[in-house]
């Protein structure tokens, strides 16, 4: 069996920020059912001094500029180091996939906090993120017009 390689190779992942803060006024039995409404973002950033490296940023966050009666506010951003090998630098590579590789990361991330919050934890569905970004961007630029 012949082995194709990616020529994008993942170089690890840093937590840039965790936050957490429970709403104390927020009051689960009205009968209302809990709308979170988050916000996930990306940000690719290419290395100046080294166009194969880059640096994609991943965001999730829950606040009350999105949510009015939310039980908690959340805030998970990672910073992901990427290596795009080949002559043909496939920049959909990096916009997609990489993404797609720190997702799970990111939902680990957001299920343990919210765990050991000491409530009921916030459990993200496997999704596709790279094109739930994609829908997310249409609507903002058609938004902005």
């Amino acid at each position: 069996m012949q082995v194709i390689k990616s020529s994008l190779s993942f170089d690890g992942y840093a937590v840039d920020e965790i936050s957490f803060k429970i709403n104390h006024s927020f009051n689960a039995n009205n009968g209302k059912e809990i709308c979170l409404n988050p916000v996930l973002s990306k940000e690719v950033l290419e290395n100046r001094k080294n166009q194969s490296k880059y640096i994609v940023k991943l965001s999730f966050e829950i606040s009350h500029k999105t949510t009015s009666d939310s039980p908690f506010e959340l805030k998970v951003a990672l910073s992901g180091h990427f290596t795009l090998g080949g002559e043909e630098k496939n920049k959909a590579l990096i916009q997609e996939n990489a993404v797609a590789i720190l997702f799970p990361y990111l939902r680990s991330i957001i299920s343990i906090v919210t765990l050991n919050a000491n409530i009921s934890p916030l459990l993200l569905p496997a999704m596709n993120v790279a094109e739930m970004l994609k829908n997310s961007e249409k609507t903002d630029s058609q938004d902005n017009q």
